[in-house]
């Protein structure tokens, strides 16, 4: 038996060789959630790419220092040039805690092991004190956080597959999750091109889509 969440279409038919399997069954449903409502935010800021993800995480971050304990907690993708800015902003608001004291965590490939499993156990919790993940990708982490409220991309994400591996971390209780696709002229993703090619997450699309959500 093989299972996977985010199979690429071009691997469900390569699997079967792959795995020497001889006529297997198939058995698919659909990647959509119905708790998790996707949404694309157009900033109208003008400027450099940076002053554009200066000011996400500026926003994010000074709404976690006015209230940590109600602040949505949050996944914030951002590329690790701005998290470790992000970073240094938010020890200024906090000062110099840790992890096993901290509101907010930093994850990247080669974090502290640590870290990344306080991390984890704290975001099982059903309100951690954890609130802010700023993070690059969490794929192959291991990373399973039912309390996420919000998933916030200031970036794209690297390819659909592990986008839709991303949110569906979300919302594992059953909570209504928002996702967030912070995006400008400059910034717009390739991301929707794949979007388009694939029937799944036009269906996701066309379900959530009103206004200005994608």
């Amino acid at each position: 038996m093989a299972l996977s969440g985010t199979l690429p279409t071009s691997l469900m038919k390569e699997l079967p060789n792959i795995l020497d399997l001889n006529n297997p069954v198939t058995v698919q449903e659909s990647h959509d959630r119905t708790n998790i409502f996707l949404k694309k935010l157009q900033k109208s800021k003008s400027g450099d790419t940076s002053e554009i993800y200066e000011s996400i995480l500026k926003t994010e971050c000074d709404d976690l220092k006015k209230n940590p304990y109600s602040y949505p907690v949050t996944h914030l993708f951002m590329p690790l040039y701005y998290i470790s800015q992000a970073a240094a902003y938010l020890k200024h608001f906090f000062g110099d805690g840790d992890i096993t004291t901290s509101c907010y965590a930093v994850l990247f490939s080669r974090q502290d092991k640590v870290v990344l499993k306080t991390t984890v156990e704290k975001l099982q919790m059903e309100n951690p004190r954890i609130r802010l993940i700023l993070t690059s990708s969490v794929a192959g982490m291991g990373f399973d956080t039912p309390s996420v409220k919000r998933i916030i991309y200031a970036r794209p994400p690297r390819n659909l597959s592990q986008y839709l591996h991303e949110i569906g971390r979300a919302g594992r209780r059953g909570q209504t999750v928002l996702q967030f696709f912070i995006t400008t002229k400059k910034t717009l993703p390739k991301i929707f091109l794949e979007f388009k090619k694939t029937q799944c997450s036009i269906a996701i699309m066309r379900k959530h889509a009103s206004g200005n959500c994608c």
